[in-house]
């Protein structure tokens, strides 16, 4: 399902502002002489995207934003898009959907060679931390690389494909290394222990056979209780690694906790506005999450689909919400969750008793409390 249709944009995604357009525009450029068409002149796409300036002030505006000093919003995008389509025939619109821009430049070049309009030899060169990852033997190294990194998706993204640039036997290392920096800081909130835990699952299949990991997925379960609720950030993507590798536990406790904690899940979501960037794409991480995963993990963002389904109804993305929260509810059903929780889940989000932010941990306990009263409820 597509969330959104070039010309046929809602106000609210029109106006959505475009990440990374300096390297967008270059991954454009590539495309258009990667087909052997001469690139649009800076005055076409200066006129396009400021249609009321005058020709002078247009081509200032374009000159800022194309070396990303000035941001894009998808309706520019899109006045671009019909500029290379008009002056050089390449559809892209045609082939790459609107949420794609969105995402992490990385993921984009990734688009668009599985699409066949650029070569992979287009996607930007890693190497350089590749190689500081591959020369790093103790975890006091590793936590001091991370520590110079702030905790975002750009981030994580970056270290992605790092990773994946290193021997299987080498991202093994570098994961249990991850996880002695979490475990031994388990009860610290601050950004390096929270990006080595969003790491971890970045290399989870490779962790697969890790005692390391194994050990740890048997205490996470017990600590899940005991944490602060500003742990959030690093007990989440810990706990979605432990139910790719088998151990439901820990998954069960923090969705639970996503439900019924709206302290727990209120810090998930002012974490994840920081790393996402906004509201839009923190959805539309949701979606991307339950086209791409498996079904047993699909309840992983069902605190997230709390806190954002009334805000993306209220500002017109009424599919995009429906969708996520609809997947994300069956998903609840796919793993060992009793109806009561369910219930209270889609009583939380349908608002019949307080969205997070707006309720208290005692209406939700109370409320809880009412459903284990009535028969049925298991």
């Amino acid at each position: 399902m597509q969330v959104s249709r070039w010309g046929n944009l809602t106000t609210e995604v029109a106006l959505q502002r475009i990440g990374n357009f300096r390297e967008i525009f270059e991954l454009l450029r590539s495309c258009i002489v990667r087909h052997g068409h001469k690139v649009p002149s800076d005055s076409d796409f200066a006129y396009a995207v400021s249609p009321e300036a005058t020709p002078e002030s247009a081509r200032a505006m374009w000159s800022l934003r194309k070396r990303g000093l000035r941001k894009v919003t998808v309706q520019q995008l899109e006045d671009i898009l019909n500029v290379i389509d008009k002056k050089c025939g390449l559809k892209i619109k045609d082939e790459i959907e609107v949420e794609q821009f969105f995402y992490p430049i990385d993921n984009i070049y990734r688009v668009f060679i599985s699409r066949g309009i650029v070569d992979a030899n287009c996607l930007p060169d890693r190497r350089a931390l590749s190689e500081k990852l591959a020369g790093i033997s103790s975890t006091e190294d590793l936590f001091d690389l991370l520590r110079s990194y702030r905790r975002t998706y750009e981030t994580v993204n970056e270290f992605d494909v790092s990773l994946h640039r290193l021997a299987a036997s080498d991202q093994s290392r570098i994961g249990e290394l991850l996880y002695r920096i979490v475990e031994c800081n388990l009860g610290v909130n601050s950004g390096t222990v929270s990006l080595a835990s969003v790491m971890i699952s970045r290399i989870a299949p490779a962790l697969q056979r890790s005692k390391e990991l194994m050990r740890f997925n048997a205490r996470l379960e017990k600590v899940i209780d005991c944490v602060g609720d500003d742990m959030v950030s690093i007990i989440e993507p810990l706990s979605f690694i432990a139910m790719l590798h088998g151990s439901s536990g820990p998954f069960i406790k923090n969705i639970t906790k996503m439900i019924t904690n709206p302290y727990w899940r209120n810090n998930d979501n002012v974490e994840q506005l920081r790393y996402y960037g906004n509201q839009q794409q923190a959805a539309f991480s949701i979606y991307r999450h339950l086209q791409s995963r498996p079904k047993s993990v699909h309840a992983q963002d069902i605190g997230r689909v709390i806190s954002l389904y009334h805000e993306l109804i209220n500002k017109g993305n009424v599919d995009l919400a429906m969708l996520i929260k609809d997947k994300t509810m069956e998903g609840l059903k796919e793993i060992e969750m009793s109806k009561l929780i369910r219930r209270l889940a889609e009583d939380i989000i349908e608002a019949q008793i307080p969205p997070c932010g707006s309720g208290s941990a005692e209406s939700t306990a109370g409320t809880l409390a009412a459903l284990t009263a009535k028969p049925g409820a298991h």
